[in-house]
C-alpha cells in the first residue's frame, strides 16, 4: 500500500498464481450474475473435437470469482494444478488431523522451518497445506479431496500436483496479525469445504405502517453453494463484509476473539461474517419532488417569483452534449418546482412558462432530431449518443458506457418534473423516457434489452461510473452526488408513471448510493475507513477498486473535489449531506478557501453552508448572480434551498434580491439584444445611465414611463409571453 496526502493506492501484485501445468488453450465466462463471475480455462491437453461435441469432457480449470469471498476458489477437471509464487516459497507443509504441520517421509525437517536444497523434490499429501513466502505472506491451501503436491527445491517456486486432479482447491492468505495456529486459520480451514459458485440479490419491500415509519427494503445476498457435504452439512459460508454494510448486516460477525488478524482493502476493514445468505434492511426516503419544508414568509415567496422569472431567461439549455444538456435542463426543472410552490392560487403563468421552455428543449432529444441523438445499442443493450458511437472519447465516453447514470439521471429528473404537471407529455414521450431510465435503472431481471441497474455494484454499496474502458485500478467513480441524483430522478419518474415496483427499486438504489457516498466519499479525521494521512481531506474525489484520491479528472483544486460531490442541489441533497459532516467539512476545508473559489462554484458552497448556517448563507447568496453560476444552478435554487433548511428563521432572512454588484433589471445577460454579444455587467442602462445600442428598450419595464415607477423587472411592453401590462404607455 502506498499512502500519500492526496492518494492511497493498493498496488496489484500477483503474489500467488493458480493455473494448470498443461497450459491454457482458450478461456470463456460460462456464467455471471450480480455478485459473481465464473471464469473457465481450457487446457492445451483438451481435444478440440471432443470439446466441440461435449464440453464437459474437456480438461478445465474454473475460477469462481465471488465478491466477498476470502478465498480464491478453483475447480479442476482432469487437469494438473499449479500454485506459483511471485518470489519463492520459504515454507511448505501439510496440516495434520490434529492441526499440526507435517510433511511426508524424509522431508519432515523443512516443515515450517525453511526449505533447503537437500531434496530435489518435496512431495506432500493431504487436504490442507500451509505455504510461506519471504515477503511475510502465509497462505492456506485447502483441497476437496486428498492431493499430492510436489515442490521443486531448486527453484522453490514450482509447486504442482503429481497427477491430474478433479476437485476443488481453495487458497486464502492469512490476514496480518494472525498466526497459523490462531483462530483465523482455524475458521478459514473449517469453512473451506463449502464454497459459493454464484450469487443473487433478492429484494422485498414493506410499506411503513404510519407517516412516522419509513418504507423498508429487505435485501439478501443469496449465494449458490457447492461442496462435497454441502447438502447435509451445517457448515456455512465464510464471507467478508465491507464497512458500509457491517453495521446493518443481520448475520453473525466474527470478532478479534474468534478471528485473529484483520483483512483490509481500499475501502477499509473487511469483517468476517457467516452465512449462506447475507441479509440487511434499508430505510427508504419519503421525500418526493420537494422536501417537507414549506416557505410561508410572504417576502421570500415574492422574492422567488422575481428570481425565477429572471433566471428563466438565462442560460437556455442549448448544450449539444448529453451531460451538458442534462445539467442545463435540470436547472429549469428546479425553476419549475419553485414556480409551482410560490404560485398564487389559480396563477400558474410562471410555471407554464418554465414548462413550455422545458418541453421545447427536451423535444429534440426525445424525438432524436438533435445533433447528438440517442441510439439503442443492441451489442451491449443500452442507450448511447450518436457522437459517442463515432468517437469513444466523446460525451465523456458515453458510447463506451461511461457515466450513463450521470447523464441520464439529469434527463430522468427533468422529465419527471414536466410529467408531474403535464400528463400529455407523459403520454407522448413516456415510452422513450422509460427506455432512458431502463438504461441505468432497469428493474426487470428478464429484460432482453437492458441489464439490471447497469452501474450499481451491490456488494460495493455504490455505483461505478466506468464503462468498457480498461483501468489498472479497476472500476472507479468520481461524482457520488450525481449518482445519487440519477436514482432520485428515476424514483421521481416512477411516481409520474405510477409504477410501484420501480418506485421501491429506485428508492433502494438511492438509499444504497447515499449510504455508500457517506461511507466512502465523505470522510474526515474521525473516519476508520481511510488512513489518517488521507482522511483529513474530508472528501474523496475519485474512488477506484484499488485506489482512492482527493483529486478530480478536471483539476486538483480542493473545492473542485468537494463541489463535484454536491452537484446538483435538489431536495435529496438534504439526505446526502448531513449537518454533522458539513459542520466539520465547511469549517476545515471550504471556509479557508471560499474567497478564492471561482464564481461558478460558489453557489454550491453557499448551499453547503446553508445546511449549518442558513442566515449567513443568505447573506453570501446576495453576492451571487445567476449568469455567472454553474449552468446547473441558479440564484432561485440557492435562495429556495436556503429558505427551506430545517430550523431556518424567516425573520433573519433579508428578502432582497442578490445582485452580485449588478442590477439584474439592467443586466446585459437579461437583455435579448445584448446577451448574444457576451457582454457582462449592466447594459440597459450602464452605470453611467447610457443605453447601449443592443438594448431592446421598447419592451423593458424600466424604460416605460408608466411601469418604471412600479419597480417591475424584465420586460413589460410586452412581456416575454407577448402580453402588454396595464402600466404600458
Amino acid at each position: 500500500r502506498k499512502i500519500e496526502p492526496k492518494v492511497v493506492s493498493d498496488v496489484f501484485r500477483p503474489d500467488v498464481t493458480m493455473t494448470v501445468a498443461e497450459g491454457i488453450a482458450k478461456r470463456e465466462i460460462p456464467s455471471h450474475d450480480l455478485l459473481s463471475a465464473t471464469l473457465r480455462f481450457h487446457t492445451n491437453s483438451a481435444d478440440d473435437s471432443s470439446y466441440a461435441a461435449s464440453p464437459t469432457a474437456d480438461s478445465t480449470m474454473d475460477v469462481f470469482v465471488v465478491q466477498g469471498s476470502p478465498y480464491v476458489t478453483t475447480k479442476y477437471t482432469g487437469s494438473t494444478p499449479m500454485v506459483t509464487p511471485l518470489s519463492i516459497y520459504t515454507h511448505f507443509g501439510a496440516v495434520g488431523a490434529g492441526g499440526d504441520i507435517n510433511t511426508d517421509g524424509a522431508c519432515n525437517e523443512i516443515a515450517m522451518q525453511g526449505i533447503t536444497g537437500s531434496q530435489w523434490n518435496i512431495k506432500v499429501t493431504g487436504t490442507q497445506f500451509v505455504l510461506g513466502q519471504p515477503e511475510g505472506l502465509t497462505w492456506l491451501l485447502m483441497a476437496s479431496d486428498s492431493i499430492t503436491l510436489s515442490l521443486d527445491c531448486a527453484s522453490k517456486r514450482l509447486l504442482k500436483a503429481t497427477q491430474k486432479f478433479t476437485g476443488v482447491l481453495r487458497l486464502a492468505v492469512l490476514p496480518p496479525g494472525s498466526t497459523v495456529s490462531g483462530s483465523a486459520a482455524k475458521q478459514l480451514m473449517a469453512h473451506s469445504s463449502v464454497y459459493p459458485t454464484g450469487g443473487n440479490v433478492i429484494t422485498n419491500y414493506k410499506a411503513g405502517q404510519s407517516t412516522s415509519q419509513p418504507d423498508l427494503a429487505g435485501v439478501q445476498f443469496s449465494y449458490t453453494i457447492d461442496g462435497a457435504t454441502s447438502g447435509n452439512s451445517t457448515t456455512e459460508l465464510l464471507m467478508l463484509s465491507l464497512p458500509h454494510l457491517t453495521p446493518i448486516l443481520e448475520n453473525e460477525a466474527l470478532n478479534s476473539t474468534n478471528f485473529d488478524g484483520e483483512y483490509k482493502c481500499i475501502k477499509g476493514k473487511m469483517t468476517p461474517v457467516k452465512g449462506n445468505v447475507l441479509s440487511f434492511t434499508e430505510k427508504l426516503t419519503s421525500f418526493e419532488f420537494t422536501n417537507k419544508h414549506r416557505i410561508t414568509d410572504t417576502n421570500v415567496l415574492n422574492l422567488l417569483k422575481q428570481t425565477v422569472a429572471r433566471d428563466l431567461r438565462l442560460n437556455p439549455p442549448t448544450a449539444e452534449d448529453s451531460y451538458g444538456f442534462g445539467k442545463e435542463i435540470c436547472r429549469l426543472a428546479n425553476l419549475a418546482l419553485i414556480a409551482s410552490e410560490v404560485a398564487e392560487e389559480d396563477d400558474d403563468d410562471l410555471l407554464d412558462e418554465v414548462l413550455q421552455m422545458m418541453k421545447k428543449y427536451l423535444k429534440p432529444w426525445l424525438e432524436g432530431t438533435n445533433k447528438d441523438a440517442l441510439l439503442y445499442d443492441s451489442a451491449f443493450g443500452g442507450i448511447i449518443t450518436t457522437l459517442g458511437l463515432d468517437n469513444k472519447m466523446a460525451d465523456f465516453g458515453n458510447g463506451r458506457y461511461n457515466d450513463h447514470h450521470f447523464h441520464y439521471g439529469y434527463l430522468a429528473y427533468a422529465c419527471a418534473v414536466v410529467g408531474k404537471f403535464d400528463t400529455s407529455f407523459v403520454e407522448q414521450y413516456g415510452d422513450v423516457i422509460d427506455a432512458i431510465v431502463a438504461d441505468v435503472a432497469n428493474d426487470d431481471p428478464h429484460s432482453p434489452y437492458f441489464p439490471i441497474a447497469r452501474h450499481k455494484s451491490w456488494y460495493d454499496g455504490h455505483s461505478w461510473a466506468s464503462g468498457l474502458f480498461p483501468q489498472g485500478n479497476g472500476k472507479s467513480q468520481e461524482s457520488s452526488s450525481e449518482a445519487v441524483n440519477c436514482y432520485y430522478g428515476v424514483y421521481l419518474w416512477s411516481i409520474v408513471r405510477g409504477d410501484q415496483y420501480m418506485n421501491y427499486f429506485a428508492r433502494l438504489l438511492l438509499a444504497t448510493e447515499i449510504r455508500g457516498a457517506r461511507t466512502y466519499w465523505q470522510t474526515g479525521p474521525d473516519s476508520d475507513v481511510y488512513p489518517s494521512e488521507f482522511a483529513g481531506n474530508y472528501m474523496v474525489g475519485n474512488l477506484g477498486g484499488l485506489d482512492v484520491n482527493s483529486l478530480t479528472w478536471f483539476g486538483d483544486k480542493v473545492y473542485y473535489v468537494h463541489g463535484i460531490q454536491m452537484i446538483p442541489i435538489t431536495a435529496i441533497t438534504e439526505e446526502l449531506l448531513g449537518s454533522d459532516y458539513v459542520s466539520k467539512e465547511y469549517k476545515n476545508i471550504i471556509a479557508p478557501v471560499y474567497d478564492n473559489v471561482e464564481v461558478s462554484w460558489k453557489g454550491f458552497f453557499v448551499s453547503d453552508l446553508a445546511i449549518i448556517d442558513p442566515s449567513q448563507a443568505w447573506i453570501n447568496a446576495q453576492d451571487l448572480l445567476s449568469a455567472y453560476l454553474d449552468v446547473g444552478l441558479s440564484s432561485s435554487q440557492i435562495y429556495y434551498w436556503i429558505a427551506t433548511r430545517p430550523g431556518v428563521d424567516p425573520s433573519a432572512i433579508d428578502a432582497a434580491i442578490g445582485t452580485g454588484g449588478t442590477n439584474t433589471d439592467k443586466s446585459c445577460m437579461l437583455n435579448t439584444g445584448c446577451a448574444p454579444l457576451g457582454l457582462l455587467g449592466d447594459c440597459c442602462p450602464t452605470p453611467e445611465g447610457n443605453y447601449l445600442g443592443c438594448c431592446t428598450k421598447a419592451s423593458s419595464c424600466d424604460v416605460n414611463p408608466g411601469c418604471a415607477p412600479l419597480n417591475l423587472g424584465g420586460d413589460c411592453c410586452p412581456t416575454a409571453k407577448g402580453v402588454f401590462l396595464g402600466c404600458c404607455t
